[in-house]
């Protein structure tokens, strides 16, 4: 086995979650048992108890075809169960086919996650992170070799993330006195607000790998254009070539030259998906393309991300919604008030980066 599974496995669960003895961590892989695998014997190592909760792909998949919409209505009260019974929750992307769902109605995925919303929130009342497991269909979904690809995500995850809080805290200090953020580029010119909200450093817990700063817009402050370069992929699907365009916070229009369908779903959801839930910047070094995983994707250093959905409580943003759904692109410029940070895909001096 390669022994940076278990390096992965030991700062998942000392550094992401923080578990402790006497602990219960619940882990969700869906294809694969390796990284699962050595999560559990790291949790045993501390004195700890770990649960593995698996749904493989074809079982997904088989639940979207053959279930009538009562059942796709029907409330997980065995998941929600495990989730109260855990301290912390680890879920892991190893999909032996990321893309096995694209044959599903966007619409039936949508109603789903609205559905689910009480357990994501209950969810977000513990200690949890989201990961990946380096897979040859991950590998071939970003067009690299699988060894290559695992050197990829492995150089992205194994990092000493105290030294990267300490590498990004000027630009996170920078974002967190803003009151008003500008991103400028080839049809983009979008301006919000975000004057009282907090901004977050993201240093590998929630997400593994970490490498963002990122905060909230205030909910109906929004108003431009903008438009993302990169493929957004969620939902186990893509959208390409997505553009949005706001209006006193709320999306008004929006177009995709693939994936439009999917677009379309994931706006519509409900109120709060028509709105910014948050706004990052990617400051990950070793993330250098885009492997069409939002993890890593929105985390490339150089890039700007909009997600929208719900916000996290943790920069005091109020936005509600079943979903949370990031779009990136690398601008021209991303003006904080009047000072300049991002130009070109490249921080200026006034971060520090």
């Amino acid at each position: 086995m390669d022994a940076r599974i278990q390096q992965h496995a030991k700062i998942l669960v000392n550094h992401s979650i923080k578990l402790k003895k006497g602990e219960t961590v619940l882990i969700r892989p869906s294809d694969t048992l390796d990284l699962a695998g050595q999560i559990a014997i790291e949790s045993y190592r501390i004195g700890a108890d770990a649960v593995i909760d698996t749904l493989p792909t074809d079982s997904l998949l088989g639940y979207y075809e053959v279930s009538t919409p009562e059942y796709l209505a029907q409330y997980p009260k065995a998941s929600e169960a495990l989730v109260k019974a855990s301290d912390a929750i680890i879920y892991i992307y190893d999909e032996k086919n990321p893309r096995a769902l694209t044959s599903i109605d966007p619409k039936k995925q949508m109603e789903r996650m609205k559905v689910v919303k009480p357990l994501r929130e209950e969810t977000s009342k513990k200690r949890w992170t989201t990961t990946l497991h380096p897979t040859a269909s991950y590998a071939r979904q970003a067009g690299m070799p699988l060894d290559e690809y695992r050197d990829f995500v492995y150089g992205a995850v194994l990092q000493d993330w105290e030294k990267e809080s300490d590498r990004v805290s000027k630009l996170a200090g920078l974002m967190n006195l803003a009151e008003e953020i500008n991103v400028r580029g080839k049809n983009t010119d979008l301006t919000f607000s975000k004057k009282g909200r907090k901004s977050v450093v993201d240093v590998g817990e929630n997400n593994m790998p970490g490498g963002e700063v990122y905060t909230s817009a205030i909910e109906n402050s929004a108003n431009g254009m903008i438009s993302f370069d990169h493929p957004a992929v969620r939902f186990w699907n893509e959208a390409k070539d997505v553009r949005l365009h706001f209006v006193d916070g709320q999306v008004v229009d929006y177009s995709a030259s693939k994936g439009y369908k999917l677009l379309k779903a994931a706006i519509e959801t409900d109120e709060g998906s028509h709105r910014i839930g948050e706004f990052g910047l990617g400051t990950n070094q070793s993330i250098t393309r885009p492997i069409k995983v939002n993890l890593f994707d929105e985390k490339e250093i150089g890039t700007a991300h909009i997600a929208l959905g719900y916000s996290f409580p943790n920069t005091d943003g109020s936005n509600e919604s079943a979903i949370h759904w990031d779009f990136i692109t690398k601008p021209d410029e991303v003006v904080f008030d009047e000072t300049p940070v991002l130009k070109n895909g490249k921080f200026t001096s006034a971060t520090g980066l």
